[in-house]
């Protein structure tokens, strides 16, 4: 790789073994358990990388459905593989932890994609090593952006969460927070960013870069899995701030009375006297009914 030196104003030539060692490395983790056409599609995103400071960890859940023989055909690209039964996504998750060597873990689960081929490359320009979390932008199942606020607040956390597929998460924080709690079925990785960011302090930094494309079809978005993963965001929120979350119960019928048509009507004739006298009554009614309910 050639540059330009600012001082010398001559060439110089570094070697781009050198320049890869500058660099955090990066531990992609796959999980996988009978999605074999997903698991082919996220190898060939992965394999395609121009970042050479990288490597690929595949945790198989035992498929009977012709994955594993994928893995073998790639053995030569995948820096490690098991496939064997586990007990669950956060298991496997946590297996893919142990394994990995790499500076910061990023959990691309079969199915879902690298953006383009020099994503890991641009990423890893950008990790400097000062936050624990870095994050970026995915795609979503319908091809419109999946976009995360610059900054992530704890009410941010109570509706959403930052997309694993897009976030590049220190190792080293696992061992300050825990690992994956197993005991969870659906948040677990929302769990561990709720306390990491918002116990432990893990700084994070927003990346402005579209880092995964995700297939949509996950566990925690499964109709199925959506009261499982409403109850399972209460027991921990109420459990990690008891104060916070009866105040946010209440925020949060606030908002909803605010999206209603009929009160978006009330605030646009404000420019009305006779109105606006009108809607303070009405909204000194609603307070009050809410203050009850």
């Amino acid at each position: 790789m050639i540059k330009f030196h600012p001082f010398t104003e001559c060439i110089l030539t570094i070697p781009i073994a050198i320049e890869d060692c500058l660099a955090k490395k990066i531990s992609i983790i796959t999980i996988n358990f009978n999605n074999f056409l997903g698991l082919k599609k996220t190898i060939e995103s992965v394999i395609q990388q121009t970042c050479a400071n990288f490597e690929f960890v595949v945790i198989d859940g035992g498929s009977n459905d012709g994955s594993a023989e994928v893995l073998k055909e790639h053995n030569n690209n995948i820096d490690y593989w098991v496939s064997e039964p586990d007990t669950g996504i956060y298991n496997a998750m946590n297996k893919g932890i142990a394994y990995a060597t790499g500076d910061y873990l990023l959990f691309l689960n079969s199915g879902d994609c690298l953006f383009k081929k020099d994503v890991l490359k641009n990423v890893s320009e950008q990790i400097h090593g000062d936050s624990e979390i870095y994050y970026g932008n995915e795609i979503k199942p319908d091809g419109s952006l999946w976009a995360i606020p610059r900054k992530v607040k704890l009410s941010y956390f109570f509706e959403s969460s930052l997309r694993h597929q897009a976030t590049f998460i220190k190792k080293s924080l696992f061992e300050i927070v825990g690992y994956y709690d197993e005991s969870l079925k659906i948040v677990s990785d929302w769990d561990f960013m709720l306390k990491a960011i918002f116990i432990h302090g893990a700084k994070t930094q927003y990346i402005d870069e579209i880092v995964s494309i995700y297939e949509g079809g996950g566990v925690s978005q499964q109709a199925c899995n959506l009261t499982l993963r409403k109850e399972e965001r209460e027991i921990q929120l109420k459990g990690l701030f008891p104060f916070i979350y009866e105040d946010y119960k209440v925020l949060s019928n606030y908002k909803k009375t605010f999206k209603n048509p009929r009160v978006d009507i009330l605030l646009k004739t404000e420019k009305y006297k006779i109105l606006t006298f009108l809607n303070r009554i009405y909204f000194k009614i609603l307070n009050l009914l809410l203050r009850v309910l």
